[in-house]
């Protein structure tokens, strides 16, 4: 019988060139390959989207460390993940260079990991090791089943405390008490636009849904310099949050060219258009008009996993014993997000649970400035240049969505 075995990540998140820091070019590679893969699989019907690959891939991770045999190699094929011990390191180097960026009253940066143990239940030292050392995970014995309540209110005040109290009551009674471990990450962003909007100038304008009717939201206008390319598909454009660092975290808008559907878009974007997208940056003047929003979004990563060919870690033929000897099985791995977007910057969410049972700018010389009227569906990226870190992406279908 498999044993139940709990794994959370909490990701929250406020609203360049590359970053001059030294980046292992494959690594960034995989991971951003493994982002634009698993959103391509998690479940969206219709609506406005948030996901943090990074607490995905940083959870997956987690629980790499401890998988064996055929369940390791699924997830490393189906995650971009290697073998080489410096992979694990590597994970370690992000969290703490992420770590290191969070500026005091400026930019506000945080990623924490924590492992939370059924009293009497014996991990294995070596992964017990890679969970403090690596992932620089906070470690604490409970009566998870004896005292479900009482350790679901530990384990939320702990998520609560590392999200500025952004994110609440994410773990229930009813999901502690199976539980053997319960293992959560969180990431906490919060950012000032480097140039603000004023608040003067935001008006209900119209925003376009190909096979809907057109309808008014709250829209932000500001003319000024910002990094800005086209192609004949997309617009993109960078938007800076601030920080004393060269090389600022920012948001990054992909709007098409032209009013389509939010799927046709989807399909025509990979992580190779965006990063070319990224480098191919430059300043230019531009009149933005860009809708203010706000939304909340859970999304099941159990298929979108499965569908990246990691099966045997949610079924009876899981090999966790990396982490146990005892038989742990994978029950659930989801993730809720939130994200705000207004005048004064950017704020966004996510947790992630995964239950186990048993160079310079260019200036421009054309006096008309880019048009970027963001009036219909668009996606969007929260990335972190010194890491090269997608921290959040999603879509826009509708602005006025909570």
């Amino acid at each position: 019988m498999k044993m139940k075995l709990f794994l959370g990540a909490v990701a929250y998140c406020v609203g360049m060139m590359w970053a001059c820091a030294e980046v292992d070019e494959a690594w960034v590679r995989d991971r951003w390959e493994n982002a634009f893969e698993l959103y391509r699989e998690i479940p969206k019907e219709e609506g406005n989207v948030v996901f943090s690959p990074y607490g995905a891939s940083t959870l997956m991770g987690l629980a790499y460390g401890g998988a064996r045999g055929e369940t390791a190699t699924q997830i490393e094929k189906g995650f971009h993940f290697t073998s080489d011990p410096k992979f694990h390191e590597q994970m370690g180097e992000t969290i703490t260079k992420i770590n290191g960026l969070n500026e005091k009253g400026v930019l506000d940066l945080l990623t924490k990991n924590s492992l939370w143990v059924q009293n009497g239940f014996e991990i294995e030292s070596e992964f017990e090791a890679l969970v403090k050392n690596q992932y620089q995970a906070h470690v604490q014995n409970l009566d998870l089943q004896g005292k479900s309540e009482e350790s679901a209110n530990a384990i939320n005040a702990w998520i609560s405390e590392q999200t500025r109290n952004f994110i609440q009551n994410v773990v229930t009674p009813a999901l502690v008490k199976p539980s053997l471990l319960l293992a959560v990450n969180t990431i906490y962003m919060k950012g000032i636009w480097q140039s603000p909007f004023d608040v003067g100038s935001t008006q209900k304008r119209d925003f376009n849904v190909p096979k809907k009717p057109t309808f008014s939201v709250w829209t932000m206008h500001k003319q000024a310099d910002f990094a800005y390319t086209e192609t004949e598909r997309f617009k993109a454009i960078r938007l800076p949050y601030q920080s004393v660092a060269a090389n600022k975290t920012a948001l990054l808008i992909l709007l098409p060219q032209k009013y389509e559907l939010i799927e046709e878009t989807e399909k025509n974007v990979n992580a190779a258009i965006v990063m070319d997208l990224w480098t191919k940056l430059k300043r230019e003047e531009v009149n933005l008009y860009l809708p203010k929003f706000s939304f909340e979004r859970k999304i099941g990563l159990v298929k979108s996993a499965q569908a990246l060919g990691v099966r045997d870690l949610f079924d009876l033929n899981v090999n966790l014993s990396g982490i146990s000897r005892n038989d742990l099985l994978v029950s659930d791995y989801f993730q809720q997000a939130k994200i705000e977007l207004d005048e004064k910057g950017t704020v966004a969410s996510a947790v992630t649970v995964m239950t186990k049972r048993g160079g310079a700018p260019s200036l421009s010389l054309e006096s008309e400035p880019k048009l970027f009227r963001a009036d219909h569906p668009f996606l969007f990226f929260i990335i972190e240049p010194e890491t090269k870190t997608i921290l959040f992406m999603g879509r826009v279908t509708d602005p006025t969505l909570q």
